[in-house]
């Protein structure tokens, strides 16, 4: 099934990921087309697979041909592939067993992916955008029960796991004008550093598909280009936010601003993603979380380590790197202001588990001709020491839940309600604590818990639950 999944979600991002790589860009790398085959099918759902549809056939038969217009940077050296090897099986080894995606974020995910799939419907304050391709995925393969979805998801968040290798690897190798040194930060992102390979145990694939579309919309912003950067900005808006704010602080610091193609870019974004625009106007919410600095996530496994490598990277590659190093200090610092003290759209937990990216750029300052072996070395030692990154407290459903949903699917009644254990979860809502969870994902039937992300909606009765303390007898008894 894991092959399946991998393969058909590889040509579903690749198609149109190719067609546009080769009609808006003088060079195609991996992970332009992993990040434009991202973007291209959130925004053609965003319109009901029309015009955007038209044009991109029109972009693939006028430009596919033209082979030498486009040279295609493709020379996969044998260290490269054998390193590439190794973080695949590490994602494959990290989902080995599990019944289910992990963790609360799942279930939500599997919900919306089965909305998008069923009913053609998308949350209304919620970023959808990363949600599509799995969609499409599990009709294509015929993977269209709950439980089967939810399975889809699974594999396909690793897939987008493993291709974070390209990500770092194509930014870092023109950041820092090096292979090696691209080589070498991808092997920390990947196998060194714990996010984004942990993100699994939480099941953040949004963020994850979005930090796929950061770097190409970084070397999009630095050389200017109009359409690239129009189509990446529009697919990483729909596809995570906060993502998309990241970007937006490293372009301003970038050392050369071309503003005025990123305006004109920005336009073309905002008509492209304008229905969405629209509906988040009239439904925006924001987070009444706590925007702690949590320590478990500041000093995580790996974490002091890479810190160490980055700084040392900093002053052995200050003379070479200077300019490289002040943007990312840049780029760090603004970051860090978007999420203090006001964090509406922006968390200092989603700063933390983000801040690999420059730590991985830092580190690979490092890199020397002669280093080659020790970054192999590195990377089958990561790999070693990550074997078994999930977490067991986030895996909330097993074999033995899936066979209970399968009875409840088949046993029991459409109006069923059942009785699950819930905890406090963010603000005033509250999550499952087991697969019970999972029971109106995967079988349709209502539990005492109302459905994900019920505390963004406008219905009175889910409005007075959210902000209720405990379960009144008018809340039992409308339930």
């Amino acid at each position: 099934m894991m092959l399946v999944v991998w393969l058909t979600a590889a040509l579903v991002i690749a198609v149109p990921g190719y067609a546009i790589a080769r009609a808006v860009d003088r060079r195609v790398y991996i992970s332009s087309v992993v990040a434009y085959g991202l973007a291209f099918w959130p925004i053609v759902f965003l319109w009901k697979w029309t015009a955007v549809a038209m044009c991109a056939i029109y972009v693939g038969q006028t430009h596919v041909g033209r082979a030498s217009a486009h040279p295609v940077r493709l020379k996969p050296a044998l260290p490269l592939l054998a390193i590439l090897a190794i973080v695949v099986a590490t994602r494959i080894v990290h989902i080995n067993g599990l019944a289910l995606p992990l963790w609360i974020d799942s279930v939500h995910h599997t919900m919306i992916v089965r909305d998008l799939l069923e009913h053609g419907t998308i949350p209304s304050s919620y970023h959808w955008g990363f949600h599509v391709v799995p969609a499409l995925v599990a009709k294509l393969t015929s993977m269209t029960s709950p439980i089967e979805i939810a399975r889809v998801l699974l594999g396909y968040g690793q897939l987008l796991n493993a291709l974070v290798f390209f990500a770092i690897y194509d930014a870092a190798r023109l950041l820092l004008r090096s292979r090696r040194a691209g080589l070498l930060a991808a092997v920390l992102a990947t196998l060194v550093s714990y996010f984004p390979a942990y993100y699994v145990s939480w099941g953040r694939y949004p963020q994850l598909a979005g930090l796929l579309l950061l770097g190409p919309l970084a070397i999009a912003l630095f050389r200017g280009r109009v359409l690239s950067i129009a189509i990446l900005a529009a697919g990483l808006a729909l596809i995570h936010v906060r993502i998309a704010i990241l970007a937006a602080t490293l372009a301003i610091a970038m050392p050369k601003r071309k503003i005025k193609s990123w305006l004109v870019a920005l336009g073309i974004a905002a008509i492209a993603i304008s229905p969405w625009l629209w509906t988040i106007a009239h439904h925006a919410h924001t987070s009444e979380t706590p925007n702690t600095v949590f320590a478990d996530l500041l000093w995580a496994p790996h974490n002091i380590l890479l810190m160490i490598v980055a700084a040392g990277g900093a002053i052995v590659g200050w003379k070479r790197h200077r300019r490289a190093i002040a943007m990312l200090a840049i780029w760090t610092a603004l970051s860090i202001l978007t999420a203090n003290p006001n964090h509406s759209v922006m968390s200092n937990a989603a700063l933390l588990i983000t801040m690999f990216i420059p730590l991985s750029f830092l580190g690979a300052m490092w890199h020397r001709p002669s280093c080659l072996w020790l970054t192999i070395a590195i990377a089958i030692i990561g790999a070693w020491t990550m074997r078994d990154i999930v977490n067991p407290n986030t895996v909330i459903a097993r074999k033995a839940d899936v066979r209970a949903m399968q009875w409840i699917a088949t046993h029991t009644q459409r109006d069923a309600k059942f009785a699950i254990t819930v905890r406090p979860w963010l603000g005033n809502t509250f999550a499952g604590v087991d697969g019970g969870y999972w029971i109106e994902a995967l079988t349709d039937r209502r539990t005492i818990l109302p459905r994900g992300f019920y505390s963004w909606t406008r219905d009175p009765f889910l409005e007075r639950w959210s902000a209720s303390e405990q379960m009144t007898p008018a809340l039992r008894e409308e339930l």
